[in-house]
């Protein structure tokens, strides 16, 4: 989450408006990568999708955490809403084939 790591970030030279600018690249590429995510779920397996995504994220944010130019920033932080976007959609198509509908509430929270 990139709220606990704008002090740090600012200390490093980073400005109100290239931390928008991460924040705002993010959404917009989770929201694509969602929409995508639960058409590819459709014909590929849900377990590989929500391991690409939750691996390439990791290795993302990883990576982010030496840089400190904000242009690499703003584009990594893009590339890690796209992994990211990909989790959720295949978390929903395995909770709903796995787990029988009197449960599906105790599992989602």
């Amino acid at each position: 989450n990139l709220f606990f790591i704008v002090p740090h970030l600012k200390d490093h030279g980073f400005t109100k408006s290239d931390l928008g600018d991460s924040q705002s690249a993010f959404t917009m590429c989770y929201l694509i990568s969602k929409l995508l995510s639960n058409i590819v779920c459709n014909w590929a397996s849900p377990r590989y999708v929500l391991s690409i995504g939750i691996s390439a994220a990791g290795v993302v944010n990883l990576i982010a955490g030496v840089v400190e130019r904000p242009d690499i920033m703003w584009f990594l932080w893009g590339i890690n809403g796209l992994c990211s976007g990909l989790c959720w959609p295949p978390i929903g198509v395995l909770i709903v084939s796995n787990f029988p509908e009197h449960r599906r509430g105790r599992i989602w929270s």
